[in-house]
């Protein structure tokens, strides 16, 4: 493949639809969690492509509920009190 025509690092595309995205951003220096999905009764997902999510008080990246989906690739995930927290009820 050509170096030119190299796609990004992470995720290049979502076959499902997502309700938010955020992508080439910094999450960080929060007092609570870096990003976080709850949902217990339609499903509601995020898509966090190519970001930086650091030095957060809380979890980095957090989903919660039956019907919240997280999806995360190529992320840069250190220095929270917690990475990655699941907890589905």
């Amino acid at each position: 493949m050509d170096q030119r025509r190299r796609p990004r690092r992470g995720v290049p595309f979502v076959v499902l639809p997502c309700n938010i995205s955020v992508r080439d951003s910094l999450l960080g220096g929060s007092s609570s969690n870096g990003i976080a999905v709850s949902s217990a009764g339609a499903v509601f997902r995020v898509m966090v492509t190519n970001s930086t999510i650091v030095f957060n008080s809380g979890v980095g990246a957090a989903v919660a509920g039956a019907s919240g989906i997280l999806l995360l690739g190529g992320n840069q995930i250190s220095s929270n009190v917690t990475g990655v927290e699941v907890r589905h009820g």
